[in-house]
């Protein structure tokens, strides 16, 4: 089985979410490589990032399920379920005991065939992640260019430099994104603005009618319609 992974905080789901993991189906596909199922997995705590605002692990579990509905996605709770610090060698590994096969009479095991994908900045960062040559052991690592702030070159030099034995035995992929322009800290600002909250400092300071709706609008173009909803109804980050 060949498996994409998709993790992050999710706090909240947006459309740059889905057009990304979209496009990883796109163009893992057009690679000849086809992925099963997609896995959307939100962290319980991000352990490389400062997360204000975090909603529950529930709350952004039920988000990413509205938002993703369709398609081969599946929402995994693994690492909500799991609590603590979300480090992915510890998910590679629980991943690989639920998805490789094994052979009643043999015993012989088939490892599945996961693919974790990462923005470029985080690939720079793999150094600094726990275990990262367990992470590689056990997952092909698909960085997707998503900026302008750097090259497939340059990833691919930053690859081979610091982890050339994984290199070489084709452990990374490099796609090119199109860039949504959009980020999770922005949408929380825009819900608080929406909902007469002045985002810059949290306080109470009068918002017009006017920039409330303007927020609102802003919204209704970052976000699937069942996700806005369903943070207005739960008051979620206000």
């Amino acid at each position: 089985m060949r498996i994409g992974i998709f993790g992050g905080t999710f706090n909240p789901p947006h459309l740059g979410h889905r057009h990304i993991v979209e496009d990883f189906h796109r163009q893992m596909a057009a690679a000849g490589l086809p992925l099963d199922k997609i896995l959307i997995i939100p962290t319980y705590v991000p352990p490389h990032k400062a997360a204000p605002d975090l909603a529950s692990g529930e709350d952004r579990l039920l988000m990413c399920n509205l938002q993703l509905e369709n398609g081969p996605f599946e929402v995994s709770d693994i690492e909500v379920r799991r609590q603590g610090a979300s480090y992915t060698w510890m998910t590679l590994d629980e991943l690989h005991e639920q998805y490789d096969e094994v052979e009643p009479e043999t015993g012989e095991k088939t490892p599945a065939e996961l693919y974790f994908l990462m923005g470029d900045d985080m690939l720079l960062y793999l150094p600094n992640w726990k275990r990262p040559e367990k992470i590689l052991e056990d997952a092909i690592l698909v960085s997707t260019i998503r900026s302008h702030e750097c090259s497939v070159e340059e990833l691919k030099d930053f690859a081979k430099t610091h982890y050339p034995d994984q290199y070489e035995a084709g452990r990374f992929l490099f796609f090119e994104s199109e860039p949504f322009p959009v980020s999770s800290t922005e949408v929380r600002a825009l819900v608080k603005e929406a909902a007469g909250i002045r985002a810059a400092d949290g306080s109470s300071t009068k918002v017009t009618q006017h920039e409330r709706q303007i927020a609102k609008a802003k919204l209704e173009t970052l976000l699937d319609p069942k996700v806005l909803a369903y943070i207005l109804e739960r008051e979620l980050y206000q």
